[in-house]
């Protein structure tokens, strides 16, 4: 929302061949709309920067973003975006709302245990796509230094991390459903992009160890359609089968005692959450403390595969549950991981 309260939609594209640039300009709309074309290197974090920054310019007091593959969005999300902004002066909302089990896969495995551990807050969907941010932290977004994973899916670690790690005040927005449309040819990259951007905020900024939040409890599953195909998943999953693979030097070096657990995780294609966690707080805390000179980018590529696995057990773990069940399952392992990384640490 612009100042004086007038609007403007914005589709940042990064030439994408799905055809949504064309469908949003020829759709009819009461507010006045900008199509910025972004050039380079795709990004999810390089469009919303782009986009950012030309609000910035056109005076604008927030910004709500809406992810380009919702089939879902309805008119009054805006306003529950914005109402906290308004009424608490808040810089960030979050949503709250029921996903198929088989979407956020990154969200579960990764990103909110890595917050909740990390700062000691529980954000239920970090990376969601879909928030509400305010003109003082939108100023610090547009203003700050971007790696390469942030301008990819990164993105929202970086948001996240930025409201947490600089104790910026959030609040959160009752939504209902959110359903996407389910492609999965693209899912390596945004979890290679989400872990690396989370090795980089390990390496910027301490945790905080100590008493933690609440656990968000509100309901975020509906049950749907039956797990999509695995072939992405088995082929991360299989480069960590081999002994001698790479990644089992990692494992070996993190998992500690816990190493045989691992390899027979591996070997059975199933990983609890502690073993997960246990083995990811280690590799956060080796390349925070140990080995700040190994770039990022080899973390994440050697998480994948455990990740990969992970999730996997994850959706075997949901099918025939209720949402109930499932959510119920999501909100215990939060603490896991700050666990986890509390004995890491000690």
């Amino acid at each position: 929302m612009a100042q004086g309260g007038d609007g403007l939609i914005v589709n940042a594209d990064s030439d994408s061949d799905d055809g949504t640039g064309q469908a949003f300009l020829a759709t009819p709309t009461r507010t006045p709309k900008r199509l910025l074309a972004i050039d380079g290197t795709p990004g999810k974090g390089r469009n919303l920067l782009a986009a950012w920054r030309l609000c910035l310019d056109e005076g604008v007091d927030a910004v709500v973003m809406l992810d380009g593959d919702m089939r879902t969005v309805q008119p009054w999300w805006i306003p529950a975006f914005l109402r906290p902004i308004a009424a608490r002066g808040v810089d960030f909302v979050s949503p709250l709302y029921r996903r198929s089990p088989y979407r956020g896969v990154s969200a579960r495995s990764v990103s909110r245990a890595f917050h909740y551990a990390w700062f000691g807050v529980d954000v239920q969907h970090p990376l969601s796509g879909n928030a509400a941010i305010a003109l003082p932290l939108l100023r610090r977004l547009a203003a700050r230094d971007w790696t390469a994973a942030e301008l990819g899916y990164g993105a929202e670690t970086a948001i996240v991390a930025t409201i947490l790690g600089e104790s910026r005040p959030w609040a959160k927005a009752q939504l209902d459903i959110c359903a996407d449309a389910e492609r999965f040819g693209y899912r390596q990259r945004i979890a290679h992009d989400v872990l690396t951007a989370t090795v980089q905020v390990a390496r910027r900024t301490p945790p905080r160890l100590g008493p933690a939040g609440p656990v968000e409890t509100a309901p975020m599953t509906f049950v749907g359609p039956t797990a999509p195909e695995t072939a992405w998943l088995e082929a991360r999953i299989a480069d960590a089968c081999d002994k001698s693979a790479a990644c089992r030097q990692d494992y070996a070096r993190w998992a500690g005692a816990r190493f045989a657990e691992i390899e027979a995780a591996i070997e059975a294609r199933r990983l609890d959450a502690s073993a997960w966690f246990h083995l990811f707080s280690h590799a956060l805390l080796e390349a925070r403390e140990r080995d700040p000179g190994r770039p990022a980018t080899e973390y994440a590529t050697a998480l994948a595969p455990l990740f990969s696995l992970r999730v996997l057990t994850i959706w075997q773990e949901c099918e025939g549950r209720s949402a109930e069940a499932i959510d119920a399952a999501a909100a215990a392992e939060v603490g896991v991981m700050r666990a986890a990384l509390a004995a890491a640490a000690a």
